[in-house]
């Protein structure tokens, strides 16, 4: 018998994200609490990998309030938004109006 080596994993929640209104119409406001101080980008993907928005932002460590205005070219339908903070990819499902 041989055993495989012991890995460890890093379960640490990600960034929490609050996204407003879900669905949505035009605009999103969005509630983001980070660990670090940076830059990070907000990202939009259509349900087949396709980039639709993207937005570059500065965050503060703690709490941060971001809107993505100018979405009314989105056809309806699912969609993912992407909050990149350093390492960390946050993703959640939205959906247009």
């Amino acid at each position: 018998i041989r055993y495989s080596d012991i890995v460890s994993v890093d379960m640490k929640q990600g960034n929490k994200i609050t996204i407003s209104p879900n669905p949505f119409i035009t605009d999103l406001h969005i509630q983001m609490t980070v660990a670090k101080t940076g830059t990070g980008d907000i990202r939009i993907i259509s349900v087949s990998g396709q980039l639709m928005y993207s937005k570059k932002i500065a965050l503060d460590a703690g709490q941060n309030n971001v809107s993505a205005d100018g979405l009314t070219s989105l056809s309806r339908g699912m969609y993912f938004l992407e909050l990149q903070s350093g390492n960390t990819v946050t993703r959640e499902k939205i959906i247009k109006q």
